[in-house]
């Protein structure tokens, strides 16, 4: 039996900004995360980052290990992917700062807004349910 990880609805807010954090660019979603509650340490990333991230759109799944797609990570200016991602072993995301997730965009459009829903799958899962508009990329 494994433990699912809550985030009180303040901290997702935080996170998440409302005016800010989805946009599209280019055939991509950009979801812009704020960390705002502990330092993050990466110790050893895994393998194969898709056997352990599933993202849903109002419901379909858009990105998971069966569907591997390009999934990219900006942080600190510099942009990782599944093929460069163990320079970030022995790094730590601190509070405060700011990474970009860019994932397939299903379709959505500035304007609309949209659920979005993470399966973070690892020891203890942790799952996040947005719904956020689409704004302006900036």
């Amino acid at each position: 039996m494994s433990l699912l990880s809550y985030i009180a609805k303040i901290y997702l807010n935080k996170m998440f900004n409302k005016n800010d954090c989805l946009s599209i660019e280019g055939d991509k979603i950009k979801l812009k995360v704020r960390n705002v509650i502990n330092p993050i340490p990466i110790n050893k990333p895994p393998k194969n980052i898709y056997e352990h991230i599933e993202i849903y759109g109002d419901g379909k799944l858009i990105l998971s290990k069966d569907k591997v797609e390009s999934l990219k990570v900006l942080w600190k200016g510099k942009m990782y992917d599944n093929n460069n991602k163990d320079e970030l072993e022995g790094q730590v995301v601190n509070i405060g700062d700011e990474y970009i997730v860019y994932f397939p965009n299903p379709g959505w459009k500035v304007g609309e807004e949209h659920e979005l829903h993470f399966k973070i799958i690892q020891d203890r899962p942790i799952e996040i349910k947005i719904t956020r508009p689409v704004v302006e990329s900036s």
